[in-house]
């Protein structure tokens, strides 16, 4: 890890594997994290990592599910940032407009990812299968990979669109 300081005057370590940027929670603002840039203003934004992620901070939950379950209990959207690891869990995606984003090849659903909303976007990691539900239309995968036997299934309207590659 190589620190850096950023225009906010905030510390940051930067993950020489994913070019990215990893920010304390508490300091984030309009901070640069995997070539995006974020703002915690509208507090919209929550990223999952593991257990020592939360512990030093640079993450708020170590479940995607939960922090999914964060923001519909808040009744926002917003996008979700995912450190790499491996998350053993069923995702279901019930917000629209919800953007997941992974670290790339390193992060790793282990299980199902579902999209039972409209309009989400999910791009930049790895899942064993994922589930378009029925009546669901506008959500895209992108820059995803699939496990060697995964499924991709669409039970949804036609306006769903992936673009996956298989291990």
């Amino acid at each position: 890890m190589k620190l850096n300081q950023v225009q906010t005057g905030v510390t940051v370590a930067q993950d020489q594997q994913n070019a990215g940027y990893i920010v304390p929670i508490g300091s984030l603002q309009a901070t640069q994290v995997s070539s995006t840039t974020w703002s915690s203003a509208s507090g919209s934004r929550y990223v999952v990592g593991q257990a020592s992620d939360v512990a030093n901070g640079f993450a708020q939950y170590t479940s995607i599910n939960t922090a999914i379950a964060a923001l519909s209990a808040l009744s926002l959207t917003g996008k979700i940032r995912i450190l790499p690891g491996t998350y053993t869990e069923n995702v279901s995606v019930s917000i629209a407009d919800l953007m997941l984003e992974g670290a790339g090849h390193s992060t790793y659903i282990n299980g199902t990812l579902t999209l039972a909303s409209n309009y989400g976007l999910v791009k930049y990691l790895r899942s064993g299968s994922i589930t378009f539900s029925a009546a669901t239309d506008g959500n895209r995968v992108t820059d995803t990979w699939l496990i060697s036997g995964g499924t991709v299934t669409n039970s949804g309207g036609g306006g769903n669109h992936w673009d996956i590659t298989g291990e």
